[in-house]
């Protein structure tokens, strides 16, 4: 099956008689939804490896020694 992203293969042709177009649309839906699911899964994959590195940087030491820095950082921006 090649999934592409040509306009040829997604677009059913105009000029075919209306029986040929509606079975040219039914073979490209499962073409486009299978494309869609790919990509989310991309993307849902590629926010687990943020979450994860969030999540890492969050819970290391450097960070938990210095959160009082950063807070003391805040409460200073905040001063007239």
């Amino acid at each position: 099956m090649v999934v592409t992203n040509a306009p040829w293969r997604l677009e059913p042709d105009r000029d075919a008689p209306a029986a040929e177009r509606n079975e040219q649309i039914a073979q490209r839906d499962p073409l486009v939804a299978e494309r869609e699911a790919a990509e989310l899964a991309a993307v849902r994959a590629e926010r687990d490896d943020i979450r994860a590195q969030r999540d890492a940087l969050l819970n290391s030491t450097s960070s938990k020694v210095t959160s009082g820095l950063r807070a003391i950082g805040r409460l200073l921006k905040r001063r007239p």
